[in-house]
């Protein structure tokens, strides 16, 4: 746990023979040293100069990535409604930390085997739920 919540903010660092900068404007507000894999997380980058439009754009790229999440739900479960997508978001945002990430994932199983465990049974369930939508699907297909 060295280092978590460590504060680091602007300037450059020299890690293993790589310079890391931050963004112009940009400020970073923690490093995660995970045996000795850092990791540092950007917020508040600059925005454009067009502030009237950002909510709009905002709200409408929302619309169009729920659609999207929707879609996904959909193609892998054969159904789409909220509480499955909220369980399908989980899911591909966990699988994409274990895999970018594994030691932040080891990290939080290890801080949270209660949540390791629930987040367990819900790969488990979306697994056998899309196991029994390409039997359904594959079944119509081959039967027809």
């Amino acid at each position: 746990m060295a280092g978590i919540g460590r504060k680091w903010e602007g300037g450059q660092r020299q890690s293993k023979g790589r310079l890391f900068s931050n963004a112009k404007n940009a400020r970073v507000l923690a490093a995660i040293d995970i045996e000795n894999d850092f990791h540092y997380y950007i917020i508040n980058l600059p925005t454009s100069g067009n502030r009237k439009a950002e909510p709009e754009v905002e709200t409408k790229f929302r619309e169009q990535f729920a659609a999207l999440l929707e879609k996904y739900t959909e193609l892998l479960l054969g159904k789409a409604d909220e509480e499955l997508q909220e369980k399908v978001r989980f899911w591909i945002l966990y699988q994409h930390i274990s895999k970018s990430m594994p030691n932040l994932a080891r990290h939080w199983n290890a801080l949270y085997p209660e949540a390791k465990a629930e987040l367990r049974n819900l790969i488990l369930e979306i697994k056998q739920m899309n196991e029994d939508h390409r039997k359904r699907t594959h079944g119509k297909k081959d039967g027809e």
